[in-house]
Formats: structure tokens, sequence, C-alpha cells
């Protein structure tokens, strides 16, 4: 699999001849001829469709102008879901403690009536041969 990716790397990356419009702006830049905006420029795409056309035919990555918003739109959503899972984490555990306390309690409650139960037995007792 690593031998066929690197097969179409290699197949990807190899260098292309850009074509005589690109050599023609490049002649007129280098006489110093100003260029008109969107003068031989073919018309773009908008969009992802038009940027993958642009990526894949260009065969080389180049983010769309619209990058930054992708980034900090997922960074904002990274840190969301990052504090929406420490906060679920934080509440499990209190949750986790509390019952853990009320177990306790209830053991607690549990030993305490047993031994005002045989406290009480006794009272009953010592009363009854006292009288």
């Amino acid at each position: 699999m690593t031998d066929e990716f690197e097969t179409q790397l290699r197949r990807a990356l190899r260098p292309q001849d850009p074509g005589a419009p690109f050599t023609e702006r490049v002649m007129q830049r280098m006489n110093g001829a100003p260029r008109a905006l969107g003068a031989s420029r073919e018309p773009r795409a908008a969009g992802l469709r038009g940027w993958l056309s642009r990526a894949g035919s260009a065969a080389r990555l180049r983010l769309p102008r619209r990058a930054p918003q992708w980034v900090a739109a997922t960074v904002l959503a990274c840190a969301v879901a990052v504090v929406g899972v420490a906060h679920w984490r934080s509440e499990s555990l209190a949750r986790s403690r509390a019952m853990q306390a009320r177990a306790e309690l209830l053991q607690a409650l549990s030993v305490t009536a047993e031994t005002l139960g045989t406290a009480r037995k006794l009272v009953r007792r010592n009363n009854g041969h006292e009288s």
C-alpha cells in the first residue's frame, strides 16, 4: 500500500509545463507591462467543488481563501467539545461521589438503627427487671 501511495505521489508531483499563457504573463511582467485585473485568468468555480478541481488539476494542495475561517471554526468546535467533555466528566465524577456518599450514609444509618435497637432492648430488659 505504501508503494502505491508513493507512486501516486510521485506521479502527482512530477514537473508539468505551465503552458504558453503562463510564459506570456511572466514575460509581460518582466518587461514591466502592468497586468490587467482578471486578464488571462480562467474564471474559477466557487466553493469546495471548484477548490477540489483546482487542487486536483494543479497537483498540489492550495488552501481556499476562506481557510482561516474554517480553521477558526474547527478550533472553536474542538474547544467547545473539550469543554463539554470536561464538564460531563466532572458531573459524572460528582454523581459517582454522591452515590458513594449515599451508600455510606445508608450503611451508617443501618448500623445506628441496629445499635439503637440493641440499646433499647437492654434498657427495656433492665427496666423490667428493676420494677
